[in-house]
C-alpha cells in the first residue's frame, strides 16, 4: 500500500528469498516450516504484483528471481570431511550417521568441529536439527543432507516458476538473479578491479 501510494513510475519487487534461505540458515528443510509451500508463495506473489499493476497501470515493473542459497558461503566453506595429519581424508559424523560427499556443513559448525565434534573418535557428534510439530519446536543443526539440499533446490526453481509466471500475466519485466549468481559462481565478477567470488572472504 505504501509503494502504490507513493505513486511510482517504475517498481522493483524481489520477494522469495527468505522462502528458501531459512531452511538452509536452520540446516532443516521442512516443507511448512523452513521452506514456504509453493501454493502460499504464488498467491501472496500474485496479490502483491498484481495489486501494483492494477493500482498503477501505467508505472513498469521488474521482478526478480532467486538465487540458489544452497551455494552460499554459509552452505559451502566448511567441508564434510576433514584431514588427518598423515593426510588421510575422514568424514565428519553427524547425529545420522558419517557425512558424504553430498550433504554440506554450515558456516557455524566449524566452532563445534573444533571442539571435537563431528570428529570420528571423540564420541560428539554434529546435531541434524530437527522440528517438533508437537511443541512447534524447530531446533537448529549444522548438516544439510543430500536430500534436503534437493528440496531446497526444488523449491527454489518451484518459486522462481512463480515469480516467472506472475512476471508474465502481468506484462512484468524480469531480472534473473539466479542466473546472475550462477554466473558469479562459475566465473566471479569484476568490478572497480576487485575480483568477487562466492568464496567466503
Amino acid at each position: 500500500n505504501q509503494a502504490i501510494g507513493a505513486q511510482g513510475t517504475i517498481y522493483t519487487v524481489w520477494a522469495g528469498n527468505n522462502e528458501v534461505l531459512g531452511a538452509a540458515l536452520a540446516a532443516v528443510a521442512i516443507d511448512g516450516v523452513t521452506l514456504t509451500p509453493v501454493a502460499a508463495f504464488q498467491q501472496q506473489f500474485t496479490t502483491l504484483v498484481g495489486a501494483i499493476r492494477q493500482q498503477r497501470p501505467n508505472a513498469a515493473i521488474v521482478v526478480a528471481t532467486v538465487p540458489e542459497v544452497t551455494a552460499i558461503p554459509f552452505v559451502t566453506t566448511v567441508q564434510p570431511y576433514i584431514f588427518t595429519p598423515q593426510g588421510q581424508k575422514v568424514y565428519l559424523l553427524g547425529e545420522s550417521g558419517p557425512l558424504t560427499d553430498n550433504d554440506r556443513v554450515t558456516l557455524p559448525a566449524s566452532a563445534l568441529i573444533q571442539q571435537g565434534y563431528g570428529i570420528p573418535g571423540t564420541g560428539l557428534l554434529l546435531p541434524e536439527g530437527s522440528f517438533d510439530p508437537a511443541t512447534l519446536t524447530l531446533t537448529q543443526g549444522y548438516i544439510l543432507r543430500g536430500q534436503e539440499i534437493g528440496a531446497i533446490r526444488t523449491r527454489t526453481a518451484e518459486v522462481n516458476a512463480v515469480i516467472k509466471a506472475v512476471a508474465g500475466a502481468t506484462g512484468a519485466a524480469v531480472l534473473d538473479a539466479n542466473a546472475i549468481f550462477n554466473d558469479i559462481l562459475l566465473n566471479g565478477y569484476r568490478v572497480g578491479g576487485v575480483s568477487l567470488t562466492a568464496a567466503f572472504l
